[in-house]
């Protein structure tokens, strides 16, 4: 099952997975039965064993093939889950960690239901245009050795992060590192369904905001509110876009992808790490999800990815900490 072919458009380079990292109050109970229910609901194939989590994340993000919808891994109170992004997404993988948890999770994310959505033909059509006559700016490569699995870096926050911006900081962060003259396009993951009755599917789609370092955090509000939206895995591209973004993959999308699941009321996740699929341009993305206790104390925990085989965890630590630091928290 090859994930690389995500909507005829994606990087060949890349696995569609998507991972979460989770810190929980208190151990599973019978994890393994809990993921064989998912996939039996889902109509998925059994899943394969529970993993242990030493190294999970990394050694998941080393081939761009699948044979599984839904993993996990397991030490104590940790949990890990990939997903293959064919078959769920960031929502659909919160909801699995609910289940695992023992408690329902649920994100205040709206999602855009209703929103205009372009094809993916007008979506692949207008990516190769952006390539053509303005293309993004991307990250200078840092990794000294080439690396078969992804780079991971993460840092949790005392408070929320609204989604507009951490887009700014990011997009200003990403600009400093980048230099040059290019503009910063940044693509932002968005649920078309969050509350859909089938979670376990892939929902999503992205907003993409051109020239976002020029931007700041209204303007971005601004942007987020009245971009089309450009679709997840429905639907079917043309044969010219096919050939087209396959020939053009390493320079297809976004500088950077920022995807945030939103705040998410629980009393059993102490932590959670959300890592979107590490596309785009630049192959590095940064994901964001917000844990709300109880007595209404709140944290945000960013990450970024990125291909091993261009960034190192140095590098990553670099772009993460300058986007905090233009965050101003």
């Amino acid at each position: 099952m090859s994930t690389s072919k995500r909507h005829g458009l994606g990087d060949p380079r890349i696995g569609w997975m998507v991972l979460l990292d989770a810190w929980l109050r208190d151990e599973p109970t019978d994890p393994s039965e809990v993921l064989a229910s998912i996939h039996a609901e889902a109509g998925w194939p059994p899943p394969p064993p529970i993993e242990s989590r030493e190294d999970c994340l990394q050694r998941w993000t080393e081939t761009v093939t699948s044979t599984h919808p839904l993993r996990a891994a397991q030490d104590g109170h940790r949990l890990a889950l990939a997903g293959d992004h064919r078959h769920v997404d960031g929502l659909g993988m919160l909801a699995a960690l609910g289940r695992l948890a023992g408690e329902p999770l649920a994100s205040d994310a709206r999602g855009l239901a209703g929103r205009a959505t372009r094809s993916l033909a007008v979506g692949g059509t207008a990516r190769m245009l952006e390539i053509a006559f303005r293309p993004c700016a991307r990250l200078a490569p840092t990794a000294a050795v080439r690396r078969p699995f992804d780079a991971l870096a993460s840092r949790t926050l005392a408070g929320r992060v609204r989604t507009a911006d951490l887009v700014a900081a990011a997009a200003a962060a990403f600009a400093a590192l980048a230099g040059g003259h290019r503009q910063v396009s940044i693509a932002v993951g968005v649920s078309t369904d969050p509350r859909a009755t089938t979670p376990f599917a892939d929902h999503s789609g992205y907003l993409r905001i051109t020239g976002a370092q020029h931007l700041d955090a209204g303007e971005i509000a601004d942007a987020l509110r009245s971009a089309p939206v450009d679709p997840g895995s429905s639907g079917s591209p043309g044969l010219l876009a096919r050939v087209a973004t396959s020939v053009a993959a390493p320079r297809l999308g976004s500088s950077l992808l920022v995807s945030h699941l939103g705040t998410i009321a629980t009393e059993r996740v102490e932590g959670l790490a959300f890592y979107p699929v590490s596309g785009g341009t630049s192959g590095v993305s940064m994901g964001a999800a917000t844990l709300l206790r109880p007595d209404g104390a709140a944290n945000t925990t960013l990450t970024l990815r990125a291909r091993g085989s261009e960034h190192a965890d140095g590098g990553l630590r670099r772009l993460l900490e300058a986007t905090i630091n233009e965050l101003n928290v």
